[in-house]
């Protein structure tokens, strides 16, 4: 049996950074939960909004208590984000999907809502890994206080869902339990992909300075990196170029 401790918290910078600063101290499968965050984490330079309603939360797993802790950092992001997807499906919504690298969304006909995302930061102890940190915020409730500058955004509560965080995280922890241990890479990756937004769908590349390109979405690989067809050949698309992708 897998065993979680939980932290619950009512207000937080942010989950992650607070599981950064208490590493040491919790036990070596944790959640951090909080009721609130005054200075989330988004990816990249991004913030992300965490008002009362929502479920905001980090994961960590020290290296000894989870087989697949060695798999790369973008591939935990999706898992989590599968787990994610199989949580709000459970629950009886449609159309979820993984928006690559690390966003959770509702396909809709010509564009898509933000229903939350994945923030993984990676533990070193020298040079060997000791854990990792898996943050996830979902959007529960559209009645609370979401910035205007948060794009795309959407809530469970726009499915007529009514979930509280603590319900949507008992799933979320069995399910990203069933990703993590009871999964093969092979199995976890043709999950992944038969959720991954626009597969098989032409988005456009624009990369600075040069022209705009239509490339096709492929697969995500076992590295967690976004394959796509670019000038009739496959290319390996990295984090640090997630920018260039343009799914509008």
């Amino acid at each position: 049996m897998i065993n979680w401790k939980i932290y619950a918290y009512s207000e937080v910078k942010s989950t992650n950074l607070l599981a950064e600063e208490i590493f040491d101290k919790l036990d070596p499968l944790a959640v951090l939960i909080a009721d609130t965050q005054t200075e989330g984490i988004g990816y990249g330079t991004n913030t992300w909004d965490s008002p009362l309603g929502g479920l905001w939360a980090s994961f960590v797993l020290r290296t000894q208590h989870c087989p697949t802790i060695t798999c790369p950092k973008p591939l935990f992001s999706m898992a989590t984000a599968l787990a994610a997807c199989d949580t709000l499906t459970s629950f009886g919504a449609s159309n979820i999907k993984i928006k690559w690298p690390n966003d959770i969304i509702i396909e809709k006909e010509t564009s898509f809502g933000k229903l939350g995302g994945i923030l993984t930061n990676v533990k070193y102890l020298g040079n060997e890994i000791e854990g990792v940190i898996i943050g996830i915020g979902i959007n529960l409730s559209s009645k609370d206080n979401y910035s205007k500058s948060t794009p795309n955004y959407y809530c469970l509560d726009q499915l007529n869902l009514i979930k509280t965080p603590e319900e949507v995280l008992d799933v979320l922890i069995i399910q990203l339990t069933n990703c993590l241990w009871k999964t093969t890479t092979k199995e976890l990756l043709n999950d992944i992909n038969a959720l991954l937004y626009k597969k098989d769908q032409v988005i456009h590349w624009r990369e600075p300075g040069k022209q705009i390109l239509k490339v096709k979405i492929k697969s995500v690989n076992e590295h967690g990196e976004l394959v796509i067809i670019k000038e009739n050949n496959p290319f390996i698309v990295t984090e640090e170029k997630r920018h260039f992708l343009d799914f509008s």
